[in-house]
Parts: C-alpha cells; structure tokens; sequence
C-alpha cells in the first residue's frame, strides 16, 4: 500500500508478505501521488485488464496496466484499489494470491469506502485528542492566572501594605497571621486543581453554590483588603461541579481586577438563575471602565465565551458594572 497525506509531504509505503510488515518513508520526489484510476484487476504479462466504475460495472481492457506503486514493487499482476479519504489519497495493491477474481473485483469499492471510513475516523481521534489538549492547556493558564497568579498580586499588594505599616511602628503580626491564611487557602485551591486533574472516577453531577461562594468571598477579602458580599437566588442554588469551579474563578478575577485596576473596595456578587442559565451581576465601588467605548475584561469574556456565555458592559454611575451569563448544560 502507498499512501500519500495532506499534511506530510512524505510517501509512506507499507509492504505485508508472509513475515513482518515492512514499512518506508519516501521523500515525496520518489514516488508521485498517482492520478485518479479506477478498480482494476490487472496481468501485466498477458496484457489484461479488468476495470470497475464506483457502481460496480466491469469491462475488459487490452493495455499494461502501470501506476508508480505497481512500478516500484515490480508487481505483475493483482487488486488494485484506490482510497480517497479526507487526510489523504492512497492505493493498495493485492497480489500474490491466485484466488483473486472478479468477484472480488465488485467488492473492491466497499473494501475502499470501509478503509477510507476507518481512516477518517483515525483522523478524527486525532483532532479530537489535539483539541483536547488545546483546551486543558487554555483552561490551566486561565485558572491559572485567576488563582495562583491574582494570589500573588495580592501578597504582593499586602507586602507593600505591611512595609508601611512597620515604618510608622504598628505591630505587624496580625498581618502576617492574616497573609498566613490567605497562602494557604491558595495552596489548598491549587491542591484540589491538581487533584481534580488526576481524578479519574466521576465527580459528583451537582454542588450547592452559596456555601463555596462564601468560602471564596471571605478569601478575597484576605488577599485584597475588600469588602466582598455574595449573594445567590434561590439560597440552594445547585449547579454542576464544573460551572460551580468557573463562576469561583469569574468571582477571584472581577475581584482582583477591580481592586488593581479600579482601585475598588467593595464588590457586590450576585449569582442567580435566569431564563438561560446562570447570571452574575457584579458591580463595585472603584473607578470602572474609562474610554470610548470602554475596553471589555479580557480574562473574564475569554472565560465567558470558552463556557458558551456572553459578558455585558454596563453603563454605571459609580464603578463597574458586569453581567455575565452562563449557561447550565444540567438543564433538561
């Protein structure tokens, strides 16, 4: 078999006898791609042809059959059948068994459908598994920079907090009790990230979103040095493990936005469940957004739109104002 791909120059050659496959890469120059042909049952010594259209019709040619392929192995006679799939073109020659006949002839096209079929699917796992990929590593920068990164800042921030208080002589112990507490909440969320990854049994289909909610708004408080209050309608709202982890990270990083950016001290975050899906509402005291037209969160509507949502810009007269919808895919 001689198969030609879309994406690799290179002819990869495939030979199957009685003992081990023997398999070959060519540079592209050995072996040209071979023009379209039909199914044909070919004598190269005796002059003969049997050649079959896609519906399965033979007819009887006088002519030596050559391709390449045929060429290049020095095969006198055989099955040739052609196989177009979306990766690529390829052309399988049976020979060397002299029980090959016209009857295997009609079934050379479905013998080309099956493997073209089998090979689309490969191709398929294949994009399937880059995709994957493609989106873990998305999601791990974006919880990332949401968690870890805005954590940091926040030390960050405190430190030079703490340095001025210890200029004008305060005690500084309760600070550090309190950035203490603030490295190890971070440490236990980056534990259950790393646990979440290399879990492989079934998490649970749904989590009650206030208590974690509240969890997440007293840490902000520490990091930052805000007034965080969260609400959630109805009071049991209960969402699926994953959506519960997204709308956290949306909370940590409207937080962590506000204050380094707008300069904010109080945030309000209000999570319900609207027509379609989940909505947050999250408004606070600082700056907001300056220009014409005002610039949207980049990290937050990445998030957004990575979860089949949309993020709105409100108009406000005093700080930001976010409304950001997520859809809930455990809705029947």
């Amino acid at each position: 078999m001689g198969w030609w791909s879309n994406e690799d120059p290179h002819v990869l050659l495939c030979k199957l006898g009685d003992g081990d496959p023997v398999i070959r890469h060519l540079p592209p120059e050995a072996l040209a791609r071979p023009a379209d042909m039909p199914f044909t049952l070919f004598d190269r010594a005796r002059r003969r042809m049997l050649v079959a259209n896609a519906q399965g019709q033979v007819s009887a040619r006088r002519a030596v059959f050559s391709t390449p392929l045929v060429d290049h192995f020095a095969i006198a006679e055989g099955l040739v059948i052609p196989i177009r799939s979306s990766s690529g073109k390829g052309l399988l020659v049976l020979s060397g068994n002299p029980a090959v006949s016209i009857d295997d002839l009609a079934t050379a096209p479905a013998i080309a459908q099956e493997i073209a079929a089998a090979l689309d699917r490969l191709l398929l796992l294949h994009i399937s598994r880059e995709a994957a990929v493609a989106q873990l590593r998305t999601t791990l920068a974006r919880d990332l920079h949401d968690s870890v990164a805005q954590t940091l800042a926040g030390v960050r921030f405190r430190l030079e907090a703490l340095r001025a208080q210890v200029r004008s002589g305060a005690d500084p112990e309760a600070e550090f009790d309190e950035m203490k507490a603030s490295l190890s909440s971070e440490h236990r969320h980056l534990r259950e990230m790393i646990e979440r990854l290399r879990r492989t049994d079934l998490e649970p289909a749904t989590v009650r979103l206030a208590g974690q909610m509240q969890r997440v708004a007293s840490e902000l408080e520490r990091n930052w040095r805000a007034e965080v209050r969260v609400t959630t309608a109805p009071e049991d709202l209960a969402v699926p493990v994953a959506l519960a982890h997204e709308i956290q990270q949306i909370a940590r990083e409207a937080v962590a936005n506000g204050v380094r950016h707008g300069e904010a001290r109080r945030f309000s975050i209000a999570v319900s469940r609207g027509e379609t899906g989940i909505d947050l509402d999250i408004r606070d005291d600082g700056t907001g957004f300056t220009g014409s037209p005002p610039p949207h969160p980049r990290t937050l509507e990445e998030r957004a739109r990575a979860n089949g949502g949309r993020l709105e810009l409100c108009a406000s007269e005093a700080g930001a104002h976010l409304i950001i919808n997520l859809p809930d895919r455990s809705e029947p």
